[in-house]
């Protein structure tokens, strides 16, 4: 939808928008993440935030999925006590494409 709004704009593919629109949906996994007290769900809200970064903004989404991968995982280690490299590597297999749903499947929290 934000690749639509962007595109209608004439916007699309703009490096500011494609970082705008990565930027947010590491935000987005950030806020989620800390509300959560599933490890699993942590790791599957990552990821998704990865792979959608990559689908809303290409290289620059990439760079972005990154970086918030890095930051959010140092963070989510001190705040839940959860080890940094699972939270990465979780962020990683979106940022590969995986199916973060089946990878992370034992996830029980109901999505709002």
């Amino acid at each position: 939808m934000r690749r639509a709004q962007a595109r209608s704009s004439g916007q699309e593919g703009a490096p500011t928008t494609d970082a705008a629109l990565a930027g947010l949906s590491m935000l987005k996994a950030y806020v989620k993440t800390i509300t959560s007290k599933d490890e699993q769900c942590i790791k599957k809200y990552l990821c998704q935030a990865n792979r959608e970064a990559i689908k809303d903004s290409n290289k620059v989404g990439y760079m972005i999925a990154q970086f918030g991968s890095y930051a959010t995982s140092y963070m989510l280690e001190n705040f839940h006590m959860t080890p940094f490299d699972d939270n990465y590597n979780a962020g990683k297999e979106g940022r590969n494409g995986a199916n973060c749903e089946q990878v992370f499947h034992q996830c029980n929290e109901l999505q709002l």
